[in-house]
């Protein structure tokens, strides 16, 4: 039996701190989906009439890029960098504006801090690791989740 590559198990090791990092901000989005409206209109980058359907979009987004990376890691960590961009992008034009005290909707259970370029750096961060992880070669064949509890 050969051994596995490490560059693959690298890859496992991210899609699986991807899918925990976006099903708890999912799970927290759809807890309170109110707040994540507030935050939304907060942000002030959407026409009131479309902040209670994109506080639902989202988390369900979210949900399911957390539901299609074991079976597609290509597509699923497409979904997860696409929505940390797009979290980078709607923090750095509120940066650009000033506004540096709305709460960044990160995690309603955590404490609220404010806007940061840390913050929009560490989401380009996130989306360029989890693109490269999709890069890497598909050694797990759609059920990672089990060779990561088998050990392999």
């Amino acid at each position: 039996m050969t051994e596995p590559s490490v560059i693959p198990a690298i890859a496992v090791a991210v899609e699986v701190a991807g899918a925990l990092l976006f099903g708890v901000a999912a799970g927290s989005k759809l807890r309170q989906p109110g707040v994540c409206r507030d935050q939304l209109e907060a942000y002030g980058l959407l026409p009131l009439a479309l902040t209670w359907p994109v506080a639902i979009l989202i988390p369900v987004v979210e949900g399911f890029a957390v539901v299609v990376l074991p079976y597609d890691a290509k597509l699923g960590a497409a979904l997860a960098a696409g929505l940390l961009l797009l979290f980078a992008a709607a923090i750095g034009v509120n940066l650009l504006r000033g506004r540096t005290e709305i709460s960044c909707g990160c995690g309603f259970d955590a404490p609220s801090r404010g806007l940061s370029w840390t913050l929009v750096l560490r989401n380009l961060a996130m989306a360029g690791v989890l693109g490269l992880a999709a890069q890497a070669p598909p050694a797990r064949a759609g059920a990672w989740w089990l060779a990561a509890l088998a050990g392999a």
